[in-house]
């Protein structure tokens, strides 16, 4: 985690690459475990396992074969939502992430049709908005269909604009992150020791993970 979370070097670098790969790490670290964990439940797998260890003479992996089997039996359950903690984030650090801005766009997309058949409804009660009589005749106000139609032909512009400046701004904040989380991280994780550090770093990725989704939803 501290490997791929340092930054390798002062000068600008685009975190999206690193951020992907760091998704793809921890979904490989998550399927592997979990198929060591399925192959050392299994009665048959640690059987072959311990057989062909014995019969190389491996005498040491041998017994580490039984060791797992008996710790996977008692300890399966915790392993098995231990390595959904490190797939879920992977997952959405790969996958999900670099797709947060595009997926707001195309709902921006999405609205900016709405508007439109709002003000096609709309063009002949602002058409009947203009009529003005004085004293106690018909009185109308034709400004807002004009912010209305002024809304409809600007938007598609400044919205391709915020696209590709929602992507720069993800990267300079995300770079941001990238410099200065390793160091929080090591605040936090200072004082504590094997164990509670294994669940520190799992906590870590989460809020790491959290801290892009919330900056990609900004």
């Amino acid at each position: 985690l501290v490997q791929a979370i340092a930054p390798t070097t002062n000068n600008w670098t685009d975190p999206f690459t690193a951020l992907i790969h760091l998704g793809h790490v921890l979904i490989t670290i998550a399927l592997t475990a979990i198929a060591l964990a399925a192959v050392f439940a299994s009665t048959t797998g640690t059987a072959a396992t311990t057989a062909w260890n014995i019969l190389t003479f491996n005498w040491g992996a041998a017994a580490g074969a039984v060791g797992a089997h008996l710790i996977m039996s008692f300890l399966g359950v915790p392993i098995f939502y231990g390595c959904l903690a490190l797939l879920i984030p992977g997952l959405i650090l790969a996958f999900v992430l670099p797709m947060v801005p595009f997926a707001m766009w195309i709902a921006g997309v999405a609205g900016w049709f709405v508007l439109v058949f709002e003000t096609i409804v709309a063009v002949p009660l602002w058409a009947f908005a203009h009529l003005t009589f004085q004293g106690d005749g018909l009185h109308g106000r034709g400004l807002e269909g004009y912010s209305l139609l002024l809304n409809v032909l600007v938007r598609p512009s400044l919205m391709l604009i915020g696209l590709f400046l929602s992507y720069y701004l993800f990267t300079c904040l995300s770079w941001l992150v990238f410099q200065s989380f390793g160091i929080a991280m090591h605040f936090v994780l200072g004082d504590g020791w094997i164990v509670t550090n294994l669940l520190g770093a799992v906590v870590m990725i989460s809020i790491f993970v959290l801290l892009h989704i919330g900056i990609a939803l900004l």
